[in-house]
C-alpha cells in the first residue's frame, strides 16, 4: 500500500479507529489479567460518584452558611454532617486512586508480556523469505518500536478517558441545571479543539509511519559505530565521521519535521485554550449577574464556580486523553497488521517427515529471490544417492548457498521440484524437515551461552538433559580439548555480551560444526565449514567428518580443494547453472572450469 492510500485510509477511519482498537486492546487486557481489568473499571465508577458528591457537598455547605447567616439559626450538627460526608468522600477517593494506580501497573505489565509473546510467537510462524523483505522489516520495526507500550497506554488511557467523560457528563448536567448557555458555548469550543487535536494526532502518526525505513538506517549506522564486531574495521577505515554525519543528518531531518508539526500544535493549542478561558469567565460573569438580581442562590454561584473550574480542567484532561487514546489507537493497529503478515511458505503445512534415507533429486529447479525476475539458479537437475558425499564448487555468486538452502527447504523453488527419498520436498512441512538437517551456514551464529549449550543447541530437545551426550559430540567434532581448556570447561559462558571469554573466528566455527554434528540422522550440509580454521585443524576435522559422513548424506560447499577432493562427487556451478560434474580426478582430466579454479588456487596457472 503506497503512502497516499495509507493517509487516505487513516483520514477516513478517524474515530472508527478507536472502536476497532478498543476491541483489540480490551480483548488483550482481558486475556492478560481480567481480574485487575474488572477491578479498575469498578474503581472508576466509584470515582465518578465521588466527583459528583464533592460538588454537591460544596453547594450544600455554602447554601447552609448563607441561610444560617441570614436567619441567625445555626444548626452545627447539619453542617458537620456535610463536612463529614465531604471528608469521607475524599478519603474514599484517596484509597480508590492508590488501588487504581497499583492495579494499572499490574495490568500494564501483564499486557506488555502478552503483546511481546504474541509478536515473538507470530514471528516464529514466518519463513526466512519474509524476514528478507525490507517492507516486512519496516513493519517489524514499527511493531517493536512501541506497540506493547502503546497498547498498555491505550487501555489505561481509554479506561481513564471513559471515566473522565462520565465525570464530565455529570458536571455538565449539574451546571446545565444552574445555567445551560455557558455550558453550550464551552461545548462548541471544546468540539473544535478536539477536531484540531485529532488532526495533530493523525499527522504525528503518519510522520512516524514514514520514518520506519530511515529509523532503521539510523539504527544501522549507530550499530556500526558501537558494535563490537564492526568497530575495528570502522576505526581502521576512519569511517566514524562519515557514519556519524550520515546518522546525524537523518536525526536532524526528524528534528526539523517535529519542529514544524509541534509549532503548529502549540499555536493551535494556545488559540483554543485562550478561547475556552474567555468563554469560562464570560459564563461566570453571567451567573454572578443573575445571582445579584436574585435569580440564583449564592450556593448556586459557588457550585457554578467550582464545577465550571472543574469543567475547564476536566475538559483539558479529556481532550488530552482523547488525543493520547487516538494516537495510541493508531499504533494498536500495527499489532494486528503484523499478525496478518503471512509466510510465503507455510512452515506447518504438509505431511510430517518421520525419517530420512538421504536420497535427493533436483528436477529442473529454477529459483529467484522475492519479486526479482533474475533467477539465481536456472534449470538445475542432479541426483545425490543416500550416504553420498557431494561437494558444490563455483565462484562467488554462482548459487551454491542458495542451492543448499533449497535443499533444506528454507525456500521453495520458483520452478521445478526437489525430491527427498522419491517424494516432493514441498509435500512435507518445513518444521518436520529441519530436525533432519545438520547445517553450518557461512554466517553461523555465535551464541552468548555456555560452551555446552553452543553445541547442544544443535539438537536441543535431545541434549538439554544429556550433558554427557554433548561431550561425546564435542569429541567427535574435535572441540573437546578446546572446551576443557576454558576456565569453567563446558559451563564457560562464551561471548563478551554477558561473559568474559571470546573465541577466535576459527574456534567459533569449530563450535558451529560441532553443533551440526549434534544431529546424527539425516543430511549434513556444510557451507564453507573450514573457512576460519588452519590446515592442521582442517585435516583433523575432516578425518572425523569422513567417519560421521559414512552414515549420512553430506553436502559440502568449499573453496578449498583439499576439502572438496574427499567428496565422492563434485558438482560445479557457474552463473546459476551446473556446468561440470564428476570426482576430483575426472574433473581435472576434463580441464574445464574446475581444473582452472584448482590450478589458480595452486598457483600453477600462468598469469598471462
Amino acid at each position: 500500500m503506497d503512502m497516499k492510500r495509507r493517509q487516505q485510509r487513516v483520514a477516513i477511519t478517524d474515530f472508527r479507529t478507536i472502536r476497532r482498537s478498543s476491541k483489540i486492546a480490551m480483548k488483550l487486557a482481558w486475556e492478560s489479567n481480567r481480574r485487575w481489568l474488572i477491578t479498575i473499571l469498578l474503581l472508576n465508577v466509584i470515582t465518578i460518584v465521588t466527583t459528583a458528591t464533592q460538588i454537591l457537598v460544596a453547594k450544600e455547605i455554602v447554601n447552609y452558611i448563607v441561610d444560617s447567616v441570614s436567619s441567625q439559626d445555626n444548626d452545627w450538627g447539619l453542617i458537620f454532617l456535610w463536612l463529614g460526608v465531604g471528608i469521607g468522600v475524599l478519603l474514599i477517593q484517596s484509597v480508590v486512586d492508590a488501588v487504581t494506580s497499583y492495579g494499572s501497573r499490574r495490568l500494564t505489565e501483564a499486557i506488555r508480556l502478552t503483546v511481546n509473546l504474541q509478536i515473538l510467537t507470530h514471528a516464529t510462524t514466518l519463513d526466512i523469505a519474509r524476514f528478507e523483505d525490507p517492507n516486512f522489516q519496516d513493519s517489524l520495526d514499527r511493531v517493536n518500536q512501541s506497540t506493547s507500550q502503546s497498547i498498555s497506554a491505550f487501555i489505561s488511557g481509554l479506561i481513564l478517558l471513559v471515566t473522565r467523560l462520565l465525570e464530565l457528563a455529570t458536571i455538565i448536567i449539574i451546571l446545565a441545571l444552574v445555567e445551560p448557555l455557558p455550558v453550550l458555548a464551552f461545548g462548541v469550543v471544546s468540539f473544535f479543539s478536539l477536531r484540531f487535536l485529532w488532526w495533530y494526532t493523525r499527522a504525528s502518526y503518519l510522520l512516524d509511519f514514514n520514518r520506519a525505513t530511515r529509523r532503521r538506517w539510523a539504527g544501522y549506522f549507530g550499530s556500526l559505530m558501537l558494535g563490537r564486531g564492526s568497530v575495528p574495521e570502522i576505526k581502521l577505515l576512519q569511517l566514524e565521521n562519515h557514519l556519524m554525519t550520515t546518522n546525524q543528518s537523518i536525526l536532524t531531518q526528524f528534528a526539523e519535521e517535529d519542529r514544524k508539526l509541534h509549532l503548529q500544535a502549540t499555536l493551535g493549542s494556545l488559540f483554543f485554550k485562550t478561547l475556552s478561558i474567555i468563554v469560562s469567565y464570560v459564563g461566570l460573569v453571567w451567573v454572578t449577574w443573575r445571582a445579584l438580581n436574585g435569580e440564583l442562590q449564592v450556593g448556586d454561584v459557588a457550585l457554578f464556580l467550582t464545577a465550571f473550574t472543574r469543567l475547564r480542567s476536566m475538559t483539558d484532561i479529556v481532550t488530552t486523553g482523547i488525543q493520547s487514546v487516538l494516537g495510541n489507537a493508531l499504533y494498536v493497529g500495527e499489532l494486528q497488521r503484523f499478525k496478518q503478515e503471512k509466510p510465503v511458505m507455510n512452515l506447518k503445512e504438509g505431511d510430517t517427515l518421520e525419517s530420512v534415507q538421504g536420497d535427493i533429486r533436483f528436477e529442473n529447479v529454477t529459483f529467484a529471490y522475492g519479486n526479482t525476475n533474475q533467477p539465481v539458479l536456472k534449470d538445475i537437475s542432479f541426483h545425490i544417492k543416500p550416504g553420498e558425499v557431494v561437494a558444490l564448487v563455483g565462484e562467488n555468486g554462482s548459487g551454491k548457498t542458495t542451492l543448499v538452502k533449497l535443499m533444506a527447504r528454507l525456500y521453495d523453488p520458483s520452478e521445478g521440484r526437489i525430491l527427498l527419498d522419491d517424494k516432493d520436498l514441498k509435500s512435507y512441512s518445513a518444521e518436520s524437515i529441519y530436525p533432519f538437517m545438520g547445517f553450518v551456514l557461512q554466517s553461523f551464529n555465535r551464541y552468548e551461552a555456555t560452551a555446552r549449550d553452543n553445541i547442544g543447541y544443535g539438537n536441543w530437545k535431545r541434549y538439554e538433559t544429556d550433558p554427557e551426550g554433548v561431550e561425546a559430540i564435542s569429541k567427535l567434532a574435535n572441540t573437546d580439548d578446546l572446551i576443557k581448556n576454558l576456565p569453567e570447561g563446558y559451563n564457560t559462558l562464551l561471548g563478551r555480551m554477558f561473559g568474559d571469554i571470546e573465541l577466535s573466528g576459527g574456534q567459533w566455527q569449530r563450535m558451529a560444526i560441532a553443533r551440526a554434528f549434534a544431529r546424527s540422522e539425516g543430511i549434513l550440509i556444510l557451507d564453507e565449514p573450514t573457512a576460519n580454521v588452519d590446515a592442521r585443524t582442517e585435516y583433523e576435522l575432516f578425518k572425523q567428518f569422513q567417519t560421521l559422513a559414512q552414515k549420512r548424506t553430506a553436502i559440502i560447499i568449499s573453496h578449498r580443494f583439499s576439502t572438496v577432493s574427499i567428496a565422492d562427487r563434485i558438482i560445479v556451478l557457474h552463473e546459476g547453472r551446473i556446468v561440470e560434474e564428476g570426482n576430483h580426478a575426472q574433473l581435472l582430466e576434463k580441464n574445464g572450469l574446475y581444473a582452472e579454479l584448482y590450478h589458480m588456487q595452486r598457483g600453477d596457472l600462468d598469469e598471462s
